[in-house]
């Protein structure tokens, strides 16, 4: 609905929204969003609200579900703390991947996502270890397909935003 509206927008009057199926709409987005930074920048902006949503419940669950195996597990001092260094060590890997998905560093960027794809899966956040799976396969060649590999790390990243909303909600 977020790129019906702007494309109403921005197109001229003869144009109609609702005369392209949401499947094409969605398509253009996600093949605009691997043209360029700026349009990146667009895409992310635009991710939809009951998307966002979604996420976030499905992050909830996964925490919940993690927090209380964990805390059986090793008590509720102990999961807090880990959590915590998730949350920590979680932030500068992200950075991290960042820099080196900027210098396309491919050996240590894959090295990252295997790092926190391993740390994710431990604490529950499967949806984030799965990213980070895609993104480790998107790099595995020698010349991997940048563009397919920014946005598997940009979506990496929202992923874990969303899961340190999630924890930064429960603390």
């Amino acid at each position: 609905d977020v790129l019906r509206t702007m494309l109403a927008h921005w197109l001229p009057q003869s144009f109609s929204a609702d005369s392209y199926p949401d499947e094409q709409l969605q398509q253009a987005s996600f093949v605009a969003a691997s043209d360029s930074p700026s349009t990146t920048i667009f895409h992310s902006t635009c991710r939809s609200v009951d998307s966002q949503a979604e996420s976030h419940s499905r992050a909830k669950e996964q925490y919940d579900r993690g927090r209380k195996a964990l805390s059986e597990l090793l008590g509720e001092e102990a999961t807090a703390e880990l959590f915590e260094k998730f949350i920590a060590s979680g932030q500068a890997l992200i950075v991290r991947a960042g820099e080196m998905a900027d210098s396309r560093n491919r050996a240590a960027l894959k090295a990252i996502a295997h790092e926190l794809k391993g740390m994710s899966a431990s604490l529950y956040a499967h949806d984030l270890a799965a990213l980070c799976e895609k993104l480790n396969i998107s790099l595995a060649t020698e010349e991997p397909n940048w563009p397919e590999c920014l946005e598997f790390y940009r979506l990496v990243q929202d992923s874990f935003n969303t899961y340190k909303c999630v924890y930064g909600q429960q603390r």
